[in-house]
């Protein structure tokens, strides 16, 4: 238990935010809970039906992503294979699911693989972006991720280092959740 602080927001979830829209009405039912309007996904009969399968994406469809041996082509940016993270978590930020842990899960892996690119402006923000989903579920995330010292620490930021004093093509990595 904790104490409250000032401006917090609080959530609780009376269903589960994954289930369809359908299902979560089911469950809210059950609980007295009428009519639910907390996001057009539950109230917007245009926006149900795509509420309903992204949610369904989001817990059948783990996104993965591959760095190319190849270098990247003229003009594209060195990150851009982390794209189909990029979608998820905007995806899941449109839904208004940050309390499901996809969400938490794809920061993470942000985290990660902006750790192996060495990006520690970027491991920063997506740590800061984190730590407020760990604290509401009572959790500390990594004090590693909060200083660039720390982060130059990390597992992923390590092997780039290692990779890079090896010379030559670097392997492709593979970073999942799900």
């Amino acid at each position: 238990m904790r104490d409250i602080e000032v401006g917090e927001e609080l959530t609780a979830a009376y269903c589960s935010i994954l289930d369809s829209a359908a299902e979560r009405a089911k469950d809210l039912a059950s609980d007295g809970i009428f009519g639910c309007g907390c996001g057009p996904s539950c109230s917007d009969p245009a926006v149900i039906k795509t509420g309903d399968e992204r949610r369904a994406q989001f817990r059948s469809q783990p996104v993965i992503v591959f760095q190319s041996l190849a270098p990247s082509p003229d003009g594209e940016a060195p990150d851009a294979w982390v794209q189909p993270v990029h979608r998820r978590l905007q995806e899941l930020e449109e839904e208004g699911v940050q309390a499901c842990g996809e969400f938490s899960r794809a920061l993470f892996q942000l985290v990660n693989i902006y750790s192996y690119l060495q990006d520690v402006e970027k491991v920063m923000m997506y740590a800061k972006k984190i730590k407020g989903v760990y604290r509401v579920e009572g959790k500390d995330f990594p004090a590693q991720f909060y200083s660039a010292k720390g982060i130059k620490r990390s597992p992923y930021y390590q092997m780039r280092e290692m990779q890079k004093s090896v010379g030559g093509s670097m392997p492709a990595i593979l970073m999942t959740f799900g």
